[in-house]
């Protein structure tokens, strides 16, 4: 499981009774020269998920929740990812998704 796998789903799991969190491991530093374009893939895979119903499918306790997007990082943001990170979460926010980043543990 890992930001480079964009069909799969590396964590799933249900915060009070109204969200659901998908999560994303994502290892890579923020200096490799794919590390956006794989992050912002596996956030449209995430999102692909959700919106054609897999995701109420596999996970029927899931189903009418608010879904979250929450990046792991290994390696602590900069300037530049951060810039990166906050256009993602305002490109997916319209669609009713929310997308939080940090280091494990956040």
């Amino acid at each position: 499981m890992s930001v480079e796998q964009k069909d799969i789903i590396d964590v799933i799991h249900l915060e009070g009774k109204d969200k659901v969190v998908l999560t994303i491991a994502d290892h890579l530093g923020w200096d490799h020269p794919e590390h956006q374009r794989l992050l912002e893939e596996k956030i449209d895979s995430y999102i692909d998920f959700a919106a054609n119903g897999q995701m109420s499918e596999d996970y029927p306790a899931a189903a009418g929740r608010k879904m979250i997007i929450a990046v792991v990082c290994q390696h602590e943001p900069d300037q530049n990812a951060i810039a990166f990170l906050t256009e993602q979460r305002d490109r997916i926010a319209p669609e009713g998704y929310d997308l939080q980043w940090g280091r494990p543990g956040f």
